[in-house]
């Protein structure tokens, strides 16, 4: 399996980011993974939310958003330089929390900030243990 991300947010800010997904490059909607494919890159695309049923009751506690109104997107990705220019994209003015699925969720805020300091920052390769910034 390749790595993957999951996007959390507000229902509204999902339904923003997963139609900034359709337009980001070629949208394709197949039974299992949607599959987005933009220049070289490649998705797997999860717009359903069932990923929200791997987390644990504590896990989203932090996130300040209902569980009622909470949705999550889940993307699989095949470069960090791939999935770094899509995530700035589709995050682009929305509020909501990156879980890099390496110990960490993180506020769609640091995200922008630490690529706009760190160009090639790789969540991958922190070493920071805090699951929220």
């Amino acid at each position: 399996m390749r790595p993957t991300i999951v996007l959390l947010g507000t229902t509204a800010v999902m339904d923003a980011i997963a139609a900034r997904l359709k337009s980001y490059g070629t949208y394709e909607e197949k039974d299992i993974f949607d599959r987005l494919s933009a220049g070289d890159c490649l998705f797997n695309i999860d717009l359903s939310g069932d990923v929200l049923d791997d987390y644990d009751d504590g896990e989203l506690q932090d996130l300040a958003i209902s569980s009622e109104d909470l949705g999550a997107i889940l993307i699989e990705y095949q470069s960090v330089s791939c999935i770094r220019k899509l995530v700035l994209t589709v995050i682009s003015e929305q509020d909501g929390f990156l879980d890099t699925n390496h110990g960490r969720i993180i506020a769609f805020d640091e995200v922008r900030n630490r690529f706009d300091r760190e160009p090639d920052w790789d969540w991958r390769r922190s070493t920071r243990s805090s699951k929220r910034s």
